[in-house]
């Protein structure tokens, strides 16, 4: 079932010097798209866009543009926290699968977990589709990320597609982001049904990151030429493939882009943790967080677009590696973060115990995770702020990567 899962080794990053006088831990960008160090960045200054009327991106599309995109609705937070946990574990046997748990309308859980039956699935980080019933598993391995997509239902779990250099989920759930090996960026089908969509095509350098706006009609991304010295560009296609225009250059690369569910706003990695608007006005940085090694897609909004939680590294601590040990849960916490005053809360921990995987629930007051106080991994809620806490499951397993799913 999993033939084309490629494992590999744990991924490595080059540290971020921290403008403070002391040495803070490295933020890393995805594995297999890190690029030749380039030149020092220069100190930070708001970048206003321009958009000389001459100006040709790099990225030339030489392939046929795709279909025009019908509209996807936008979708706004839900009236209770009732649904669905959807969650992986390794039960006694050694056997990884999804485990499905109902909550009610104040996010408490209804009945124990259930088990859906599966193959045995790969270690790797697992990446829901906006509607819960697709997911991505991506591994390391040397040149890139490889991953699979799997279709998820209560009676089976079947796999699609293989991908490589997965980058974010297109809003219609039925369709990735991805890059080729031919390094440009795509929009390809989960079933492998229809031709794949040539979104950017470089003549030099790659794609390095890409998201789509939450209708479903633009992508941002960035590009790097793989010129020591040169900047990256941050750029915006149509999601047929037309109309590629610059939004910025910058001395940063840039990475992990998250668009906000209200498409009002675009969070990603660069110099820190940085938001903009669409069109690149209003860039600004939120701080400088250091981020466990093993996330790739770490910036989670409400959904109410008004703030971002994501998991961070103590001041101090190494790199934490993705897996299924207790080493996940060394110096690793949560946060979340008011994306208009910039108030961080920081999620309780105990002795010898963190706080891994945050999702929001769909009112967007409560936080879904996994901690391991109590001496065993296991799902806790809170509320977005990180107060009242409690457990949703008490069971002696390893449990990675909840989502919760509207009814």
């Amino acid at each position: 079932i999993f033939q084309a899962f490629v494992p590999g080794a744990s991924p490595s990053g080059k540290p971020v010097t921290s403008t403070s006088a002391r040495q803070e831990p490295v933020a890393y960008p995805p594995p297999g798209l890190i690029p030749s160090p380039i030149a020092s960045p220069t100190a930070f200054k708001i970048v206003t866009p321009t958009h000389p009327p001459t100006w040709t991106p790099y990225p030339t599309n030489t392939a046929r543009p795709g279909p025009t995109p019908t509209p996807i609705p936008l979708v706004g937070p839900a009236e209770n926290a009732a649904g669905q946990i959807l969650y992986v574990a390794v039960d006694d046997q050694g056997q990884r699968g999804f485990q499905a748990l109902e909550v009610d309308e104040k996010g408490m859980s209804k009945a124990g977990p259930a088990r859906l039956p599966s193959d045995l699935l790969p270690e790797g980080a697992y990446f829901p589709s906006p509607d819960g019933k697709y997911i991505v598993i991506i591994s390391d391995s040397e040149g890139g990320i490889f991953g699979n997509v799997l279709e998820v239902s209560a009676d089976k779990i079947a796999p699609l597609i293989g991908v490589e250099a997965f980058f974010n989920w297109y809003p219609d759930s039925k369709h990735v982001l991805v890059r080729k090996s031919d390094l440009g960026l795509y929009l390809v089908n989960v079933y492998g049904k229809e031709p794949a969509i040539p979104l950017v095509m470089p003549d030099l350098g790659d794609i390095t990151a890409a998201a789509s706006s939450p209708d479903g009609q633009k992508i941002i991304y960035s590009y790097w030429k793989g010129i020591d010295g040169q900047p990256a560009q941050i750029g915006m296609v149509n999601a047929d493939g037309r109309e590629a225009v610059e939004i910025m250059q910058t001395p940063y690369q840039p990475y992990n882009f998250t668009w906000s569910p209200d498409g009002s706003q675009i969070a990603f990695l660069g110099d820190g943790l940085m938001v903009m608007n669409p069109d690149g006005s209003g860039l600004r940085r939120l701080g400088y967080f250091p981020l466990p090694q093993y996330y790739y897609l770490t910036l989670l909004w409400s959904p109410d677009s008004q703030k971002l939680t994501l998991p961070i590294i103590s001041e101090g601590s190494g790199p934490a590696c993705h897996g299924w040990g207790k080493a996940n849960f060394s110096d690793v916490n949560i946060i979340v973060i008011n994306i208009a005053t910039g108030k961080v809360h920081t999620f309780p921990v105990e002795k010898d115990s963190g706080n891994i995987d945050p999702a929001w629930s769909p009112d967007g007051k409560k936080i879904v995770f996994v901690s391991n106080r109590g001496g065993a991994p296991n799902l806790w809620a809170a509320d977005a702020d990180g107060a009242n806490l409690y457990p949703l499951t008490t069971e002696d397993w390893m449990v990675r990567f909840p989502f919760w799913l509207r009814p």
